[in-house]
């Protein structure tokens, strides 16, 4: 197995969409730093003669509880593969009602060879290539959330209560 080193995780990425990236150059790191953590946040230092970076980002979750880990998998004929495992809070745990964007930031031997991914738990033909999760993206009806107004009133269980202004944030930052 090849050893990996977190360089940063947590559930607050600026990237909204599933995603897995490499870095093999400090440009691309630049890159995928500015993506992940915004273009004025300075990057953690990597020697790139090395090592290089991989990273997993889930996208937006509904809610705390959410996370992602890369770990390694056995190499074979040069090629590493990182193992992508998502977990999502279990049936019928409390969980903040909050957007989250889980993300693990990894660097690999640049010794290790080829890197490819591998999803853990079977990201296939599932609705939108993921597994339907209690309360995630694939539990609303056709992929898309209840409408809220006079066809449907509001109640408890259409109505998202969700803290939007780190999406504002975001996309100040974007627009600026």
């Amino acid at each position: 197995m090849t050893p990996l080193l977190t360089i940063a995780r947590g559930d607050a990425s600026g990237v909204s969409e599933p995603r897995r990236m490499i870095a093999r150059s400090e440009a691309e790191w630049q890159t995928l730093w500015a993506l992940h953590a915004g273009p004025d946040a300075a990057s953690p230092a990597i020697d790139f003669a090395q090592v290089i970076a991989a990273a997993a980002f889930a996208g937006e979750k509904p809610s705390a509880g959410h996370s992602i880990e890369i770990s390694a998998a056995p190499s074979t004929n040069g090629v590493v593969h990182l193992a992508v495992s998502e977990r999502a809070p279990g049936p019928g745990t409390v969980a903040a009602a909050m957007i989250t964007s889980p993300f693990h930031i990894v660097a690999v031997s640049r010794d290790a060879g080829d890197v490819r991914w591998e999803e853990v738990g079977g990201r296939g033909p599932e609705v939108g290539g993921r597994k339907p999760e209690v309360g995630g993206r694939g539990a609303e009806v056709g992929g898309r959330r209840p409408k809220v107004g006079p066809a449907a009133p509001a109640t408890a269980t259409n109505v998202p209560s969700v803290c939007y202004c780190r999406a504002a944030a975001r996309l100040q930052r974007r627009t600026a």
